[in-house]
Parts: structure tokens; sequence; C-alpha cells
């Protein structure tokens, strides 16, 4: 069972070390960055300039309230499609106000979409 500090920061790494294998074996050529404000919001990875932007959380119930950064980039950045990995057990949307939707996938199927080509 993963849970702590880091506990997550090795999930998010792992995510990180899968995105980048994804991105040299599918010879893609988009960038991979991170987001950070003055408040100390922040989102994990961004995809190719705010495309995506992918938070990894190490929660089995991903909450409103775990996606304050996301939330944030997406309010600056409207048309940047928010994703959720986590340990959820299945696929699920999040609905924030202004009409903003965030998919939360388990990361198995996270993975699994994304080494198919249907994510980015």
């Amino acid at each position: 069972d993963l849970k702590g500090r880091d506990a997550g920061h090795a999930f998010e790494h792992f995510i990180f070390q899968e995105i980048m294998a994804y991105k040299k074996l599918k010879e893609k050529l988009f960038d991979i960055s991170f987001w950070r404000n003055k408040n100390q919001l922040e989102v994990d990875f961004v995809i190719n300039r705010a495309d995506y932007a992918i938070e990894v959380k190490i929660s089995k119930q991903v909450s409103k309230s775990d996606l304050k950064g996301l939330i944030e980039f997406c309010r600056r950045h409207p048309r940047a499609k928010p994703i959720v990995v986590s340990l959820d057990d299945q696929r699920r949307k999040i609905s924030i106000d202004e009409g903003l939707q965030i998919m939360v996938y388990p990361y198995k199927e996270f993975l699994d979409l994304m080494w198919a080509e249907k994510l980015f």
C-alpha cells in the first residue's frame, strides 16, 4: 500500500519515466514541463505548451480539494485538457465550476491509453 510523501514522489517519477519512454520510443515531438505559480500551486506535467495538464496523485479517491494547482492552471490556460493519474479504481470526471471537467484515470488505464497513442 503506497502512502506518504516519498511514495508520492516515487509514483510521480514512475509516471514521468513512462511518459519519457513513450515520447522516445514513439518518436513524439512534444515538450514536457511543469508549472508552479507564486503561491506554490503546481501541475506535475504540462505537455506541449498546455495541450495537456497532468497531475499525479497517489490517492485512491482524488477529490476537488486535491486539485487546486490543476484548477488554477486550467483557469489560466482554458484550452488545456486536465488529467489526473491516480490509484483510483475507475475512470471518472470531476466537475469544477465554470464548466471545467477533469478526467481522473487509474494509472494503469492512463498508461494503456498513452501507449496505444490515444492521449497525446
